[in-house]
């Protein structure tokens, strides 16, 4: 299945429903090991071992179901879940032409696009799963992908975000610029169970102020950096918000814990008069992600 996609030429499916339109599929192939062993010749032996399936990854945004949402908050705080279903490929006329199964599958990571308050582009999640199996089958030209064919998926941009960051509410309102964040769920194999987790991991934050000099966040920089007046009573919690154009119900939610800065890049200080962009590089303890009724289809 190939990765890109202007339109949602694909259907997942959890435990036998279809749960929503996807813009991007790739991954989930087969393949063995090949291992070399020497003879009773002059020739190497080859001969097949352990059987590998590649991680499944797919993009999607608004107008999934409310199953797949919790599934994706519940097992990236530590409510591990293991799901089976199936990703089709859709033709022209939106009957499925291709089936990939997958089984027992973690969801390993959720990554967001980053983000500007000028681009007009579309907004995407891509969300990486690691299935015990997967296997290609015959679709069926007859299913009916149902609600997911006759309704349009809710408009979201890269623009539309908002972010808060406790005592630096002011300052966020000049955010421009965000970079891309991932959370993930590390794995490791087990010789009878398959994959099973093994820890949380998440990106830093970074966040570029343009046209103001952010002077709390600038504050908050040199006290916890250049003062030593660092730790978790000196960390911070965000709220990363993304909307629809002009609403004011969020779509999905983004709960940042334990954020501290260590790298700010700036030509001046900020109590100069004249502005100048600065970016600002958090690390992050902590994400959750929660899906509101908007973004539900």
């Amino acid at each position: 299945m190939p990765l890109h996609s202007v339109i949602q030429n694909y259907l997942l499916e959890l435990e036998g429903k279809a749960v929503g339109r996807l813009f991007a599929a790739e991954g989930g192939n087969v393949e063995a090991e090949v291992i070399k062993s020497a003879g009773g010749s002059s020739f190497v032996h080859k001969h097949i071992g352990s059987v590998k399936y590649q991680d499944l990854m797919i993009r999607c945004g608004t107008g999934m179901a409310r199953d797949f949402y919790d599934w994706l908050g519940d097992s990236l705080d530590g409510a591990f879940v293991r799901k089976s279903g199936a990703v089709l490929s859709l033709d022209a006329s939106n009957k499925p032409s291709a089936r990939r199964e997958f089984t027992n599958a973690l969801i390993t990571s959720l990554e967001f696009p980053k983000l500007s308050a000028s681009s007009k582009d579309h907004a995407y999640m891509t969300v990486t799963m690691r299935p015990e199996m997967t296997r290609s089958t015959q679709a069926d030209p007859g299913q009916k992908p149902g609600i997911y064919v006759s309704k349009l998926t809710k408009a979201w941009h890269l623009s539309d975000f908002r972010l808060k960051i406790d005592g630096l509410e002011e300052d966020c309102r000049h955010i421009r610029a965000i970079g891309a964040l991932r959370m993930g769920q590390k794995t490791q194999a087990e010789d009878i169970s398959g994959n099973v987790p093994s820890g949380s991991e998440y990106s830093d934050l970074e966040v570029s102020l343009l046209g103001t000099p952010g002077a709390a966040f600038y504050k908050w920089f040199e006290d916890f950096v250049q003062r030593g007046k660092s730790g978790p009573q000196y960390e911070k919690s965000g709220l990363l918000q993304f909307f629809a154009p002009n609403a004011t119900k969020s779509y999905f939610e983004l709960e940042l814990t334990g954020l501290g800065p260590y790298k700010v890049d700036v030509a001046q200080h900020p109590d100069a008069k004249t502005l100048l962009p600065a970016t600002y590089t958090l690390y992050c303890n902590g994400m959750k992600f929660r899906a509101g009724p908007a973004a539900v289809m």
